[in-house]
């Protein structure tokens, strides 16, 4: 088989009703073999009937997964998957119509690479407020917003693809999996499980492409039009951060000296968004980046805590 679109998902079976659907209508080129894996990760509304319901006008099929979290999902996805190439989604995400032709294109046309990317715009559910709009360049990856340009080229550790849309020739992925200790579980914010694993394959010699025409849409829901969701991404980007930048074996020690600087870090980011956003509100780039920042240290700050504990 040539192909498999995989997608992970957990109790969100209305947004993934709309993502196969979207499916109906995708390209597909002449004499191409492809299906659509949907890994159920212990969902408890009706995705398994969603699945079913599309399955009988699209290849998709359906694999569980008992493990809770997006790398135990993804790598469920990965061992199942029949095709060469996976091309991973997201279950509230709109596929363009091209975007099975362009991936598959740019994979065809260079065996020598190993994973390929493309945009990923958003899908707001309501007009975002204007605080958003205003500071979209330094918080657009709390809504998994890609676009590096209308021209092709090969990525490098400051430029790659996201989770939403990207490819990898399947032999590649099984080779390089996902880890447990990073990714979404349930509601919680710790992510980076993507780009850990794209930079553990540039490490080993792995080469990527961008491929501009392979669009999607990503759905954004008024509740993450917040301030409140902006706080949340960014603390679990600071825990990831402390996750994939220390090693296992050091991380207690390094959390020890590096709790006191980070507290006082994160109460100086904090009263600084806490001032701005209180008396200066028109000033949004200054509250706004107070608040990634303290919420990226608090984060941090989480994550030396439980490297401790779990040392202790």
């Amino acid at each position: 088989m040539d192909t498999t679109i995989a997608i992970c998902t957990w109790n969100r079976s209305d947004l993934l009703d709309k993502t196969l659907a979207h499916m109906r209508h995708l390209e597909i080129p002449v004499g191409t073999s492809w299906e659509i894996v949907v890994v159920n990760n212990r969902c408890t509304d009706n995705t398994d009937e969603i699945i079913a319901a599309h399955a009988r006008s699209l290849p998709v099929r359906r694999v569980f997964e008992e493990k809770q979290g997006q790398s135990h999902a993804r790598n469920a996805a990965a061992m199942a998957a029949r095709g060469e190439l996976i091309i991973w989604t997201d279950d509230d995400v709109l596929v363009d119509s091209k975007w099975l032709v362009e991936m598959l294109a740019a994979a065809r046309a260079r065996p020598e690479f190993s994973f390929f990317g493309g945009p990923i715009e958003p899908w707001f559910e309501h007009d975002p407020p204007q605080w958003l709009l205003d500071n979209w360049p330094a918080i657009n990856g709390a809504f998994a917003f890609r676009d590096l340009g209308n021209d092709e080229f090969e990525f490098d550790l400051k430029r790659l693809p996201y989770g939403a849309n990207y490819a990898m020739r399947t032999s590649v992925q099984r080779a390089f999996p996902y880890n447990p200790k990073l990714g979404r579980v349930a509601t919680g914010e710790i992510r980076g499980e993507e780009t850990d694993v794209l930079h553990k394959l540039l490490a080993a010699g792995h080469r990527g492409w961008w491929v501009p025409a392979s669009k999607v849409k990503h759905f954004i829901p008024a509740e993450r039009l917040t301030l409140d969701y902006i706080r949340r991404f960014f603390h679990g980007i600071g825990q990831t951060e402390f996750i994939r930048k220390r090693g296992e074996s050091s991380q207690a020690n390094i959390a020890m000296w590096e709790r006191p600087r980070t507290l006082v870090n994160a109460l100086q980011a904090e009263v600084r968004y806490r001032y701005y956003s209180t008396f200066r509100p028109k000033k949004t780039k200054r509250w706004v980046n107070s608040l990634v920042r303290s919420s990226r240290l608090w984060g941090h700050l989480a994550a030396c805590n439980a490297a401790m504990k779990k040392a202790a």
